[in-house]
């Protein structure tokens, strides 16, 4: 997810994203919402130790930025500059009711 954020022509053409939250339809599954929370602290993570790489990259790299936050505000993907949504879904059961306005909008 960090390498598709963070690839240049995502974020220039502000590609849509959607993460299906697979296997909903077990019991134990995790919410969307669980899952989205746990991918933006992953996400955080990253965006803090690339930036404390800062002074081993070159000349023609280019600094990372896939939100709107302010230095040390935490990730969130309602800020980040690729519209991004969340969804359950199941293989199994053929649910993708959730995927189906990603793919119309």
């Amino acid at each position: 997810m960090f390498d598709i954020m963070t690839s240049a022509s995502v974020r220039r053409d502000r590609v849509p994203i959607f993460i299906a939250c697979n296997k909903s339809d077990r019991m134990n599954a995790f919410s969307p919402e669980f899952v989205k929370k746990r991918l933006e602290k992953e996400i955080d993570v990253l965006l803090t130790t690339v930036g404390d790489l800062s002074d081993t990259k070159g000349a023609e790299d280019e600094e990372v930025a896939i939100a709107k936050t302010e230095p040390g505000v935490a990730f969130k993907f309602a800020q980040a500059l690729c519209p991004v949504t969340t969804g359950p879904v199941s293989g199994l059961k053929g649910n993708t009711k959730a995927l189906k306005p990603f793919l119309a909008s």
